[in-house]
C-alpha cells in the first residue's frame, strides 16, 4: 500500500509539471499573436476622410476582423485542447503501462513472498517435528528412569505409592465435572513438577547399585558354573548317543554284510548252475534233466576225457584242418560280435544325442534311498531282529527296507 501511494504521488506531480509547461507555451503563443496584430494595424496606411458609409464599412470590417480573430482563437483553442487531450492520452497510457508494470512486479513479489512464507512455515514445521521427537525421546528416557527407580525402591513403599496414586485417580474422576480453581491447578502442576521419589540422596542409589552389581556378579558366577555342568552333561549325552548310533550302525553293517555274502553266494551258485547246464546241454545231452550241478560237471568231465582220447587217435593233418576250421569260425564269430558291439555303441550314441537334443534344461537329481529313508526303519529292523528271533533274515530285511 505504501508503494502504491508513493507511485500515485509521483504520477500526480509529473502531470502537474506537464500541464504547467503546456500553459506557458499557450501564453507565449497568445502574446506573439497580439504583437503581430498590432504590427499589422500600425503598418496600415492612413484612411481617407471618413464618411458614414465608410464608417459602417469600417465597423463591419472591424467586427468581421474581430469575429475572424475570435474564430482563429477558438480554432487555436480547439487545437490546443486537442493537443492537450493527446498529451493527456499519452500520459494516461504511459501511466497505465507503469501501473501494469507495477502490478506485475507486485504480483511477482507477492508470489515470491508466498513461496518464501511456505518455505519458512515448512522449515518451522520441520523444526517443530524434530524438537517434538527430541522431547518424546527425552520423555521415554525419563519414564524409563522413573520406572527403574520405582522398581529399585522397597516393596512397601511401592505398595504405598500405588495406593496413593489410585486414591488420587478416583478423586480426580469425581472432580471431573466440577470447576477447578486456579490454586488447585497450580498445586497440581507443582506436584507434577516434583514427583515423589523414595531416594532422597544420590548416595542411597549408588549404594543400592553396588549391592545389585555384587548380586549380579554372584548370579553370573553361579550361572557360569551351571552352564559348565550343563555343557558337560550335554557332551556326555552326545557321546552316549554317538555310541548308541555306532552300535546300531555296526549291527546293521554286520547283518547286511552277512546277508550280502549269502545272497551273492546264492547268486553265484545259480549263475554257475546255469553255465554248467548250458555246457552240459551243448556237450553231453540237449534236454531237461534232474541231475545236480556236480553230476553235470562229472558227465562233462567224462565227455571231455573221451574227446581228448579221440583227438589223440586222430591223424595230425585232419587235426590241423579241424583246428584251422575252428579258428576261422572263432575269428568270424569274434568279428560278428565286434560288429554287433559297434552297432550297439552306435545305437546308444545316437540315442544319447537324441535324448540330449530333446531333453529339458532341468537336471534330474538322483536321490540316495539310504539318505532319504526314514531313520525309524532301522529301529524297526532291530526290533524285529532282537525281539522276534523266529523271523527269517529276508523278513527282517524287507521290514528294514520298507
Amino acid at each position: 500500500s505504501k508503494k502504491a501511494t508513493h507511485a500515485a504521488r509521483a504520477l500526480a506531480k509529473l502531470k502537474n509539471e506537464l500541464v504547467g509547461e503546456l500553459e506557458e507555451e499557450e501564453d507565449g503563443e497568445e502574446e506573439s499573436e497580439k504583437k503581430k496584430s498590432l504590427k499589422q494595424i500600425r503598418s496600415k496606411a492612413a484612411f481617407p476622410k471618413q464618411t458614414r458609409s465608410t464608417h459602417k464599412l469600417k465597423i463591419t470590417t472591424l467586427s468581421l476582423m474581430t469575429k475572424r480573430s475570435e474564430i482563429l482563437k477558438m480554432e487555436k483553442a480547439v487545437a490546443k485542447e486537442e493537443r492537450k487531450l493527446k498529451q493527456f492520452e499519452k500520459l494516461i497510457e504511459r501511466d497505465n503501462q507503469k501501473f501494469e508494470e507495477f502490478l506485475r512486479e507486485n504480483e511477482r513479489k507477492s508470489v515470491e513472498a508466498r513461496a518464501l512464507i511456505r518455505e519458512v512455515t515448512k522449515l518451522q514445521l520441520d523444526i517443530c517435528v524434530v524438537e517434538l521427537e527430541k522431547y518424546e525421546d527425552a520423555l521415554t528416557d525419563y519414564l524409563k528412569y522413573k520406572d527403574f527407580l520405582f522398581r529399585l525402591s522397597p516393596p512397601e513403599w511401592q505398595d504405598e505409592k500405588k495406593s496413593k496414586d489410585s486414591k488420587a485417580k478416583t478423586s480426580s474422576e469425581k472432580n471431573d465435572g466440577q470447576e477447578v480453581e486456579p490454586t488447585e491447578t497450580g498445586i497440581w502442576n507443582n506436584n507434577l513438577d516434583k514427583p515423589e521419589l523414595y531416594f532422597t540422596d544420590p548416595q542411597q542409589l549408588l549404594d543400592l547399585m553396588s549391592e545389585l552389581t555384587e548380586q549380579n556378579l554372584s548370579l553370573i558366577q553361579n550361572s557360569a558354573r551351571v552352564g559348565e555342568a550343563l555343557e558337560k552333561l550335554r557332551q556326555t549325552e552326545e557321546k552316549i548317543q554317538l555310541k548308541y548310533q555306532l552300535f546300531v550302525v555296526g549291527g546293521i553293517f554286520k547283518y547286511l554284510n552277512s546277508w550280502c555274502f549269502f545272497y551273492f553266494q546264492d547268486k553265484m551258485l545259480d549263475a554257475l548252475d546255469e553255465k554248467v547246464t548250458e555246457v552240459y546241454s551243448a556237450c553231453v545231452e540237449n534236454g531237461i534233466t534232474d541231475l545236480s550241478t556236480l553230476q553235470k560237471v562229472a558227465k562233462i568231465e567224462s565227455r571231455v576225457f573221451s574227446l581228448l582220447q579221440s583227438l589223440e587217435g586222430m591223424p595230425v593233418e585232419r587235426l590241423a584242418a579241424v583246428k584251422k576250421v575252428k579258428d576261422s569260425e572263432k575269428r568270424s564269430r569274434m568279428r560278428e560280435e565286434k560288429l554287433m558291439e559297434q552297432r550297439e555303441k552306435q545305437k546308444e550314441r545316437m540315442k544319447r544325442y537324441l535324448e540330449r537334443s530333446l531333453a529339458d534344461s532341468k537336471k534330474i537329481r538322483h536321490r540316495n534311498p539310504f539318505r532319504d529313508r526314514d531313520r525309524w526303519s532301522f529301529g524297526f529292523f532291530f526290533f524285529f531282529l532282537f525281539f522276534f528271533p523266529r523271523v527269517g533274515r529276508s523278513s527282517c530285511l524287507d521290514a528294514c527296507l520298507l
